[in-house]
């Protein structure tokens, strides 16, 4: 896929993760911080090349980065870890896992919730979600239906 097919996926499935949160209840912050989190994380798996997606990452990211060191230093290592970690992965390797997915997805959501931006986590039938890292990992998965580079490790 290029990036303009895998920017349609992230706009379409961040539509789709906007509608279902309005109609879950969630705030409006929120639901901007997940919609943009799923757009971003659609783009991601292809930060581990030079890409038009790296490009549009590397951008907001890197002053993201500066703002949240700004306020603390541990969370601003683990957000330098988030885009420094495709570099140190092959094209298509871990970087396009479902592992990878998870574990990279749910982390920016233990940023997000710890840097207390929007509220993250939602109680569903009982349980906490942290809904940041869901939307991340929506967008996640777009982008490895659209490769059909669907790994499990």
């Amino acid at each position: 896929m290029n990036f303009a097919e895998h920017k349609m996926g992230g706009v379409t499935s961040s539509i789709i993760i906007g509608v279902v949160s309005l109609v879950c209840g969630i705030d409006n912050n929120t639901i901007g911080m997940m919609v943009v989190s799923t757009f971003v994380f659609s783009l991601y798996p292809d930060t581990d090349i030079k890409s038009i997606s790296s490009k549009v990452i590397y951008a907001m990211g890197i002053p993201f980065t500066v703002y949240v060191m700004l306020n603390s230093v541990t969370l601003g290592m683990i957000l330098l870890l988030i885009l420094l970690l495709p570099q140190l992965c092959k094209h298509r390797g871990f970087i396009h896992s479902l592992v990878g997915c998870v574990m990279i997805s749910f982390l920016w959501g233990y940023l997000i919730s710890s840097l207390e931006i929007v509220k993250c986590v939602y109680t569903f039938n009982n349980t906490e979600v942290n809904v940041i890292g869901v939307a991340a990992c929506v967008g996640y998965i777009t982008h490895l239906l659209l490769d059909w580079e669907f790994k499990i490790v």
